[in-house]
């Protein structure tokens, strides 16, 4: 039985759900039960900030996969309370592996494609938040004996854009540039056409993201690991999204006004998690399936 945080996210629902199909039993900590699969979990309603209250609900767990996070770009919610709760759920890892999800946005912009290694150089306390937490994981599990690292390992997953196949609790880029091409609105470039076509991103299906994290409940490597599906162009997206539509939207080049799109290119080399875990294999999903399921979701 693993802990999971952030089970009311895409994720962690995309997580409970591969885990109930393959027969694992979960325990989580949430909010609130109004989410699909609640009774079917051991799950404890409760607010993370007030874990160590709760300790004895933490003893029995064979793992860790801590998904929940402030993203409110702050000091004291992204820093200060995520280090907070991330600390308390260390002092409990007692069995298993601890999964931590981090972020591509702590990479620095280019020396594409980004691999483990690359430089860090993050932007906002959000991502500060992530590489802090990195580093605290991995400051903790120094400090552990020899004996006890044999039988216990940190994974920290830097995830890309992830592309849910069904409208998301909380907005997600998904879910808004959809919304933005239902009511015609302009998709903006401030660059030229040429360099807009260019720019994409790395991107993650949820159902892919769900086998890593789980998979890497059995590994046997610490470490930093990129996780990908696939890589995208932003302009193709939008040009597919008002084609499917039918929309009214239009896309401009050196504009200001309307949904103003990323500008620069993220690529993330994820050849060490494949060689880490190669059960997880290649992709699973396809971008295209996964957004016209998310349409004709989100059309009932």
């Amino acid at each position: 039985m693993f802990l999971l945080t952030g089970a009311r996210g895409q994720a962690g629902q995309a997580v409970i759900d591969m885990a109930l199909k393959t027969n694992r039993r979960v325990k989580a900590i949430a909010r609130s039960r109004r989410f699909p699969f609640a009774d079917r979990i051991e799950l404890l309603t409760a607010d993370l900030r007030q874990l160590a209250r709760y300790a004895p609900f933490l003893e029995d767990v064979e793992g860790f996969i801590h998904l929940a996070a402030a993203r409110k770009n702050t000091l004291r919610d992204d820093v200060f309370e995520d280090l907070r709760i991330l600390a308390t759920l260390l002092k409990h890892w007692h069995q298993g592996n601890f999964i931590f999800a981090s972020s591509q946005i702590v990479y620095s912009l280019g020396n594409l494609p980004h691999k483990e290694e690359s430089p860090c150089s993050p932007v906002g306390w959000y991502a500060a938040g992530k590489l802090m937490s990195e580093q605290l994981i991995q400051a903790h599990f120094n400090t552990c004996t020899a004996a006890w690292k044999l039988n216990h390992q940190w994974v920290s997953f830097r995830i890309p854009p992830v592309f849910y196949r069904s409208q998301a609790r909380s907005l997600q880029f998904l879910d808004a540039y959809v919304r933005a091409a239902r009511k015609g609105r302009t998709f903006y470039w401030e660059c030229t056409e040429e360099q807009a076509r260019a720019v994409g991103s790395s991107w993650v299906g949820e159902r892919d993201l769900a086998n890593a994290l789980l998979d890497s409940l059995a590994i046997e490597q610490s470490g930093i690991f990129n996780v990908d599906s696939g890589y995208l162009r932003w302009i193709d997206l939008i040009e597919s999204l008002i084609r499917k539509l039918n929309s009214k939207s239009r896309i401009a080049f050196q504009g200001s006004k309307g949904v103003r799109m990323p500008h620069f290119d993220t690529r993330l080399d994820g050849s060490k998690w494949r060689l880490a875990a190669p059960a997880s294999g290649p992709s699973r999903e396809c971008l295209e399936e996964i957004v016209d399921e998310y349409l004709f979701r989100s059309n009932k």
